[in-house]
């Protein structure tokens, strides 16, 4: 046999051994995995929101293949009836979890495989479903996470966060250390965003009609698009900080970001407030509903907290507990929040 010659690459050598530093400063700062602090402890954040609970919390235990649910991300219909959550991250692996009954009862769609999970996106109907794997591919169904197709074409990356217009044909996905990526045809076919920059990508969220794009980069800026990905804007406005999550309304108008503060932006993301209400708080996701107006945010260690006035005031979902909550989402109306934690078994579902 002939003997291979290892040929050594400079370039690539210095952006893996790049990519590998950065995922170690996210899962050491918690943005990946963390030890869930005991109920009942006391949050060292300072805030002026109001401390109380308009929304019924329940807890949904998820009966499945693991011990526990290392939980990573967690997605929801228009109407707040179906969800989908996935368990993974960095280095952890898990199943996808699915609803019909607003997270009363949860099927574990082994057909998608034990994966990665980083995120998971949902149509508004729940039809069609979006998840990706750090280290693997994009994988779609269009039967409600009973079946799953592998999109190949899209590429083996480090993907980090998944977007999904409302009638689930086009999607947009982020590379942690990578591009951004779109496709326009449900997951077939997949182009390469490269205007956007080769970025450490955080989060990416969509408009309904999936035309306006809004992405977070970790230790870096926000940026916008209004033609599907193709043309970019960079928003410095926003600030050069360590984005963990990004949320848009239906129309692209309205946009919320976190990060040590939470910053809304009424004008698609040309000018950003600092909403210090809400607290200085280690955010980890956050959520919209249709319009824009109402907001749900989740804090690792920390407490849920909601807003009915586009983020200008906060509520403290005290009922819902101090946990280590990793993703969240709301129903198109505001009025359904599903939230979970990393490290639990639980679906936690707020209503009101």
């Amino acid at each position: 046999m002939k003997k291979k010659t290892f040929i050594f690459d400079p370039a690539r050598f210095f952006t893996l051994l790049r990519l590998f530093f950065v995922l170690a400063i996210v899962v050491s700062s918690g943005s990946v995995g963390y030890t869930v602090s005991p109920e009942g402890s006391s949050s060292s954040s300072s805030s002026s929101s109001s401390v109380a609970s308009n929304f019924n919390w329940s807890k949904k235990y998820v009966p499945g293949k693991m011990s526990k649910q290392n939980w990573r991300s967690i997605a929801m219909s228009s109407d707040g009836t179906k969800l989908a959550a996935c368990e993974g991250g960095y280095n952890y692996s898990g199943y996808i979890y699915t609803s019909t009954d607003g997270g009363k009862t949860w099927t574990v769609q082994t057909s998608a495989g034990f994966r990665d999970w980083t995120s998971i996106a949902m149509s508004s109907d729940g039809t069609k479903l979006a998840a990706c794997v750090v280290g693997g591919y994009i994988y779609t169904s269009t039967d409600g996470g009973n079946t799953w197709t592998e999109q190949t074409n899209a590429g083996w990356r480090g993907w980090w966060s998944i977007a999904m217009s409302s009638d689930g044909t086009k999607l947009a996905a982020c590379v942690v250390g990578g591009y951004i990526c779109t496709s326009s045809d449900g997951g077939n076919t997949w182009t390469e965003q490269t205007s956007a920059g080769f970025r450490y990508w955080q989060s990416i969220a969509m408009s309904s009609d999936g035309t306006k794009l809004a992405a977070c980069e970790y230790d870096g800026y926000i940026y916008t698009s209004t033609d599907g990905g193709n043309t970019w804007t960079e928003q410095t406005s926003a600030g050069f900080r360590y984005w963990q999550s990004i949320a848009m309304s239906s129309d692209g108008t309205k946009l919320a970001a976190a990060d040590g503060y939470i910053y809304t932006s009424m004008d698609g993301g040309k000018t950003w407030t600092e909403q210090t209400s809400a607290g200085d708080r280690n955010w980890r996701s956050i959520a919209m509903s249709s319009d824009g107006t109402k907001l749900a945010a989740c804090a690792k260690n920390d407490y849920i907290y909601t807003s009915t006035d586009g983020g200008n005031t906060w509520t403290e979902q005290t009922n819902a507990g101090w946990r280590g909550w990793r993703s969240i989402t709301m129903s198109s109306d505001g009025t359904k929040i599903g939230a979970v934690i990393y490290g639990d078994k639980d679906v936690w579902i707020g209503t009101r």
